[in-house]
This record gives structure tokens, sequence and C-alpha cells, in this order.
């Protein structure tokens, strides 16, 4: 998508047999879109969706697109650390510190990919990790047309973060909401997850109930920001059991807001992270 004179590339993952299926924004954490967050997509694909990541980080000098840029992983230098968070966290205050253009780049996603023949015409959801959350919650204030949220380990309002080596942040530029108050909203949360914290979680209910949402939070129990993460991917605290129940309840949220439409029709083992579902998703209880 074209915006603000620069052309922003995400990938799409659908079934080539799939027509008219609901279509998933795929939101990545503070590093952008990487292998990781494109996997993901493939296995919501899959699942008999279609799924499109979004890239929201334009590519510059200070922060580059490549894999390694932003998925140092675990055998990174300490130099090739902090260059990859101070690129990632400027990348990502500017989209806090400015939400107009963060929200009209997002919904531009939005069209674009129900303008493919793979996605429905209609129906839309959104998943998100970390800023990711905050993306799909963004989306949700702006009023765009979606049925279904779900934030793995996402932050609850879009406050700019203070990080160490980065000027302190401005002052956010003010934008006025128009809730959907007919999308289903779904936080999976870790209980260790620092950015999350008994305030935050009192101001989003508050939030939430004022506009009459839908909303639900999951709380897995002794869990760290990060947990679906999967192995190997920067700022990982992957949590086999909590990333298994949460892409379980993530699903029966997509059934439930879509019906017909939801229900995922292929046996899918495990998804982006490798971790097993124990359950043939789509498949009758009594072929189980």
């Amino acid at each position: 998508r074209c915006h603000g004179g620069y052309t922003y590339v995400g990938k799409l993952a659908y079934c080539r047999d799939n027509k008219a299926v609901p279509l998933v924004l795929v939101f990545p954490n503070y590093a952008g879109m990487k292998r990781f967050d494109i996997d993901q997509a493939v296995f919501l694909a899959q699942c008999g969706y279609a799924a499109l990541v979004p890239e929201l980080y334009q590519i510059t000098e200070v922060y580059g697109g490549s894999e390694a840029a932003r998925n140092p992983g675990p055998g990174a230098s300490k130099r090739e650390l902090g260059e990859h968070r101070i690129g990632a966290f400027t990348m990502m205050n500017a989209r806090l510190l400015d939400p107009g253009p963060w929200r009209h780049l997002m919904s531009s996603f939005l069209a674009a990919g129900r303008a493919h023949e793979a996605a429905h015409p209609r129906l839309a959801g959104a998943i998100g990790y970390c800023f990711g959350g905050q993306c799909l919650l963004e989306m949700v204030r702006n009023g765009d047309d979606l049925q279904a949220v779900v934030s793995f380990h996402g932050v609850l309002q879009s406050v700019p973060l203070s990080i160490p080596g980065l000027s302190k942040p401005g002052a956010v530029k003010a934008v006025p909401n128009n809730y959907n108050q007919g999308c289903r909203v779904l936080i999976e949360n870790g209980e260790l997850d620092s950015y999350v914290t008994a305030e935050t979680r009192g101001l989003f209910a508050a939030e939430m109930n004022l506009q009459q949402i839908d909303w639900q939070m999951h709380e897995h129990k002794r869990t760290e920001h990060g947990f679906a993460l999967g192995p190997g991917v920067t700022a990982s605290r992957y949590d086999r059991d909590a990333d298994r129940r949460s892409t379980l309840s993530m699903l029966q949220m997509f059934a439930e807001a879509w019906g017909e439409y939801g229900y995922y029709p292929n046996p899918v083992h495990s998804n982006a992270s490798g971790t097993l579902l124990h359950q043939a998703v789509g498949q009758p209880l009594s072929k189980l």
C-alpha cells in the first residue's frame, strides 16, 4: 500500500481452492514483519482463512527489512541486539505517537486484503502480538469493520515506551475514537506480563464496558510477556501450554464470530511455533 509517499508491502497467505473466506490481519510485535509472522499467516491459511501480514514500518538505514534485522536470534551479539532494539522501538514509538496515519495505514491494508478474490468481502478479523495487540485495539477504536480480534500478550493502551538509548517520547497526537461496538475482543495475557498491570487492566475493562463491547481476557498462569512467540524469535518467552490454549481460543472465537464461515475445515496439528494443538482442528469429535 502506498501511504505518505512510501509503498508498504504486506504478505498474504491463502489456499488457492478457497474463495471468499474470512480475512485475518496478522500484526507483528515491536520488531515488525518477519518469518514468524508469515508462518503464522500460513497456519491460518491452512486452517481455512486468508491471512495478511501488514508491514507497518518503513525500511531505513536505522532499521532494515531483513530477517537478521527484524529477528537477530539467540546467537546475536550485544551490539546487534542493541541496534535491533533501537531501530525497532524507534519505528514503534513513531506509530504510537501519531495514531492518525497509523490507523489509516492499517485500514488501507484491510481494504486491500478484502479486495483479493480469496477473501470474503465483509468478514474479517485480526490477531496481534505485543505491539500487534495495540494495532488491533486501535482498529476497534477507529471503527474498522472487524468482527473479532485476538491479542496475544498485547499492550492494552497505545502509550509510547521510554527505552534506554532513545530520546524520551513526546505527547501523543490526539485523534477521535469511533468504536466498533460489534467487534468481539479477546485478550490472551500472561499473568507475569510486566506491560499489563492491574491499573492497565482496569482502564481497559472500563473502556470496553463503557462502549458495550463484548470482550474477554484469559489469564495464563505464571506466564511472561512473549509466551506465544516461537522458540528462536527475539523476545520470545515461549510457553507451550499458554500458546496451545490461546491458539485454540482464537480459533473458537473466529468460529463463533463467523458462523459457517468461521468453521475451520482443515485438520491442522500445530501452529507457527510448532506447538501441537492436541486435536485435529476441524475434525468431528468422533474422529479424534
